[in-house]
């Protein structure tokens, strides 16, 4: 297979996604699938459309959650998100967390996170309840079965985790979410006359 650089010179998948010499950051990550590396990392034109680089971020995303979800659903019945959320859970502050702050903390929504926490209480990773005050608000706390299974998961994780990352696509990913703010995504409609 060959793909076309930014000069318009047909390169083979090979030379771009070579084993010796990857290209920087996740390579690891696709080196049993070189098509989907070039695809995903050949940014070595200037000229990307935003979407494309979010396009590219997600695919990164969906393998990375893919491969983990299939470590952690082999080893311990848990996806890549419900390690995220029992993680969040057990860093909260109190020892238990708000369903609206769990689901700002994770980026979902308030029923997204309903739908996680619903099997991870009927397996008793976590504990939910009802705020006697407003019955709206809802708390989930880890439960100590669920303390057990996270380290465990986590330490699976972390397995993987060093496995698809080098240290110093680790550091580059780090520095440069530090810095990565996404737009207001707040929407303003304007009337088409």
């Amino acid at each position: 297979m060959s793909i076309s650089t930014a000069s318009g010179a047909r390169q083979s998948t090979a030379a771009q996604c070579p084993p010796t010499r990857r290209p920087p950051l996740l390579f690891n990550l696709f080196r049993a699938t070189p098509k989907a590396c070039v695809h995903l990392l050949d940014m070595s034109t200037t000229s990307h459309s935003y979407i494309d680089v979010l396009f590219s971020l997600s695919r990164v995303l969906a393998e990375t959650s893919r491969r983990m979800d299939g470590r952690l659903g082999a080893f311990h019945g848990l996806s890549f998100v419900d390690l995220a959320v029992l993680t969040a859970v057990q860093k909260s502050a109190a020892g238990q967390i708000r369903r609206v702050d769990l689901a700002e903390h994770l980026g979902l929504t308030q029923s997204a996170v309903t739908r996680i926490l619903i099997p991870l209480e009927k397996i008793g990773l976590v504990k939910r309840r009802r705020d006697p005050n407003d019955a709206r608000v809802g708390f989930t706390s880890i439960t100590a079965t669920g303390r057990r299974v996270l380290e465990d998961a986590r330490a699976t994780a972390e397995e993987l985790a060093r496995d698809l990352l080098l240290t110093e696509d680790l550091k580059r990913i780090e520095s440069t979410l530090e810095g990565l703010h996404l737009q207001s995504t707040k929407v303003t409609w304007r009337r088409l006359d």
